[in-house]
């Protein structure tokens, strides 16, 4: 009630959610999250694994072994990279599932309306419109609202009903057309 008092004081209207959910965020969303966002930015990360063997060749010719030794230092690389990286993912989720548990933000409510959503933690609210989001980007289990490239509210997705989906994805279709339009 608190909240609906203070936004009613700041965007002077009184109307009620279209829809509210409670969420509780689990470590999987995170990792979910933190390979969508690495899908992104670096498109395909097994992209990269060929520039960076051909770049390790080179030292090894360059090394005093010389060419007979090459496989000691690519087989390694080629090896520790696919085994690693979930490994590195896993830490980071835990890392950031910790810091969101201290800070009190693993359940949270959103309110979603006709142009804003509202995330209220303990530790407060955030009012962000949907012109405002990057993108929205959907998964197995949750749905990314993400205001910034490497920031989102995340929402699961059991919890929204079809009509509250459909309206989400909508709004992300609107988004792309608008941006499309800037670029033209």
């Amino acid at each position: 009630m608190e909240q609906e008092i203070i936004l009613n004081e700041h965007n002077k209207q009184v109307c009620p959610p279209k829809h509210t959910v409670r969420c509780k965020v689990e470590q999987d969303d995170i990792l979910d999250f933190q390979k969508l966002i690495t899908k992104e930015s670096f498109r395909h990360p097994k992209a990269y694994m060929m520039p960076i063997a051909g770049l390790l060749f080179c030292m090894s010719l360059l090394s005093n072994s010389g060419l007979a030794m090459w496989y000691l230092y690519i087989i390694p690389y080629l090896i520790a990279f696919p085994i690693g990286v979930p490994f590195i993912w896993r830490k980071n989720a835990k890392k950031v599932f910790n810091r969101m548990k201290d800070m009190g933000k693993l359940e949270y409510e959103i309110s979603f309306y006709d142009k804003y959503f509202v995330a209220t933690t303990a530790a407060g609210w955030q009012k962000t419109e949907y012109e405002q989001l990057n993108k929205i980007c959907v998964s197995d289990n949750a749905l990314f609202l993400m205001p910034s490239p490497s920031s989102a509210t995340i929402v699961p997705k059991n919890s929204l009903t079809d009509e509250m989906l459909e309206f989400l994805i909508s709004i992300q279709t609107a988004s792309l057309n608008k941006n499309a339009a800037k670029k033209k």
